[in-house]
């Protein structure tokens, strides 16, 4: 018996020497994973300080859009106003002036189409009255 104790022996042995040298290269492995999860932290921590400047930088730059969008508001209201009288005053204008302008329109055309028929008739007649009894124009 004592041979197969020693068989029994060198293979526990064995055993004993596949494990350590498994654990030894889980423990390698294990302290690489935890220096690349401490890289990775410090990665992250530096993105979250990088977000956290972004998202002050655009809350700045909120708070200063909002002090510009009320003056512009007031202005853009101003120029509603003076939209709206301008619009009211050149009704009140045209409402004035447009009946007195269609009428001079209208005189001036019949003045014209009243000189042009005079015109045009006092030719004939003395077209008329220059002709001779016989039918020839005299000088």
């Amino acid at each position: 018996m004592p041979v197969v104790l020693s068989i029994c022996v060198v293979i526990v042995t064995i055993a004993i020497a596949a494990i350590a040298a498994a654990t030894v290269r889980s423990s390698n492995r294990l302290v690489k994973s935890l220096e690349e999860l401490k890289r990775l932290t410090e990665d992250v921590g530096q993105l979250v300080d990088q977000a956290r400047h972004a998202v002050e930088a655009s809350q700045q730059v909120i708070g200063s859009a909002r002090e510009v969008v009320q003056p512009l508001r007031r202005v853009a209201q101003r120029f509603e106003g003076v939209g709206n009288r301008a619009a009211s005053l050149s009704e009140a204008v045209l409402a004035e002036l447009e009946r007195p302008v269609f009428n001079a329109v209208a005189f001036t055309r019949g003045v014209r189409s009243g000189a042009a028929y005079f015109f045009d008739r006092l030719n004939v007649r003395f077209k008329h009255s220059r002709e001779s009894a016989d039918g020839r124009v005299s000088p």
